[in-house]
């Protein structure tokens, strides 16, 4: 699957996951945001959202469950998620939400 073809697969699973999980914003970062992808690579994603009450391990999940649902991407995913105040801590230190910011690309 080319970047374009993943974008709009990707703007599918923003719109299923927006309203239902209080998602504010999806970030691809890594080698599809960098035009190096291969077929060994996986879709890497930054999803910030209401995850209060949440511990890191319990957010994750229910979006590789949502991932699967989006018809017709056969791709291995990595979602980390943050909370807006998570996020918005990190993104000035050196981390990968630093990263994604500036090499990745908002959905």
């Amino acid at each position: 699957m080319d970047k374009d073809e993943l974008i709009i697969k990707l703007k599918e699973f923003k719109q299923q996951v927006i309203k239902k999980y209080g998602v504010k914003k999806i970030i691809l970062f890594g080698s599809y945001s960098k035009d190096s992808a291969n077929e060994q690579s996986d879709v890497d994603l930054i999803i910030v959202g209401d995850f209060e009450g949440k511990g890191n391990l319990h957010r994750a999940p229910i979006f590789y469950k949502e991932w699967h649902l989006v018809q017709n991407i056969d791709l291995p995913v990595d979602i980390i998620c943050y909370t807006s105040e998570e996020f918005d801590k990190l993104k000035n230190q050196i981390t990968i939400v630093k990263e994604a910011i500036e090499e990745g690309m908002e959905i």
